[in-house]
C-alpha cells in the first residue's frame, strides 16, 4: 500500500481554502490547512507535509516569509506558491528564486493545480476534474 501523501493549504480566504482541499481530498490526497504563517510553521514543526500550496498575502508573516523559513528549515519540501500579485512576474521569479517549486497565478485553474501537486509529488496526472463528478 502506497502512503498518502500530506499537503498543507496556507491561505487565508477560507472559501478558496475549502475548494482547493475539497479537491485535492477527491484525488485522495490527505489535506491540512492554515490561515496565516505563523500557524503554516507550527503544523510543519509538529506534523509531516509533503507539499505546500503558500499563498503570498498572509495575516501575520507573510509567504514569502513562509517560503524562507521552509527553504532553510525543511528544504526537501516542495512548494506551490500561489497568488494574485504577479501581474508582471515579477513574484513568481523572486518565490521560486527563494526555493519555489512552482507558481500558480489566482484565480486558480483547478486542473493545472492538481497536474502540478500531481507532478511535484511524483504521482500519476489526475484525470480533468470534471470526471471525478
Amino acid at each position: 500500500m502506497s502512503k498518502t501523501n500530506r499537503i498543507l493549504i496556507v491561505e487565508d480566504h477560507k472559501p478558496s481554502q475549502d475548494l482547493a482541499s475539497r479537491i485535492l481530498k477527491l484525488r485522495n490526497y490527505s489535506v491540512s490547512a492554515a490561515n496565516n504563517g505563523d500557524d503554516a510553521i507550527r503544523e510543519m514543526e509538529t506534523h509531516e507535509v509533503d507539499l505546500v500550496l503558500l499563498d503570498i498575502l498572509l495575516p501575520g508573516l507573510s509567504g514569502m516569509d513562509v517560503l524562507k523559513w521552509i527553504h532553510g528549515h525543511r528544504p526537501k519540501i516542495p512548494i506551490i506558491v500561489i497568488s494574485s500579485l504577479d501581474k508582471d512576474g515579477k513574484v513568481a521569479k523572486e518565490a521560486k528564486n527563494l526555493g519555489a517549486l512552482d507558481f500558480i497565478g489566482k484565480p486558480v485553474n483547478y486542473n493545472d493545480l492538481l497536474r502540478k501537486v500531481d507532478s511535484a509529488l511524483h504521482n500519476d496526472p489526475s484525470p480533468p476534474l470534471e470526471s471525478l463528478f
